[in-house]
């Protein structure tokens, strides 16, 4: 008799195949403030980045009278506002010793809103609203600081709205 054994050859299994791996690069996200000019206020110990075709008056001055210190922003195509009338520049900033949120009450504005706001490291109030007396729309950002309020305002232009929020989130006390 003759045995014959078949001897099978064990094939290798076939292996999933995956298509060729992607990489897969994060789109990077760029900073609109990367570039721009950056402002610091010793006396009031805050620095903020502002665009660099804008410009920056410290107030009072002989020219604009007030009562407190001042911080104007805007671009450096734009005239200043004309002294004593309500015009502001784009951004203005405002350093009180007085509490300004009597100001800012509901009874003043139409379409009163307010929500929390976040001013570099200090919580701080937004408050927006049309004013009833002037019947314009008006905005702004006002934080106790400790030694003094600071507000912040637009004026509520287009080019102030663009730049508004970018401004205030370069914003840091030192």
């Amino acid at each position: 008799y003759v045995v014959l054994t078949a001897q099978s050859k064990q094939q290798p299994s076939p292996q999933p195949t995956t298509p060729a791996q992607q990489v897969i690069q994060p789109t990077p996200t760029i900073n609109p403030t990367a570039n721009w000019k950056t402002y610091t206020n010793i006396k009031h110990k805050f620095s903020l980045k502002y665009p660099t075709d804008w410009k920056y008056v410290e107030v009072p001055t002989p020219t604009y009278q007030t009562q407190n210190d001042e911080i104007w922003f805007l671009p450096q195509s734009s005239p200043l506002p004309p002294p004593q009338t309500d015009a502001r520049a784009d951004v203005v900033f405002v350093f009180t010793s007085e509490d300004p949120s009597s100001n800012w009450q509901p009874q003043y504005f139409n379409n009163y809103k307010t929500e929390s706001y976040q001013l570099g490291n200090v919580s701080a109030k937004k408050i927006t609203g049309m004013n009833k007396e002037g019947l314009n729309q008006e905005m702004v950002i006002i934080a106790d600081v400790g030694d003094f309020y600071l507000q912040v305002f637009s004026n509520y232009g287009e080019v102030s709205l663009q730049y508004f929020d970018q401004i205030l989130s370069t914003f840091r006390f030192e």
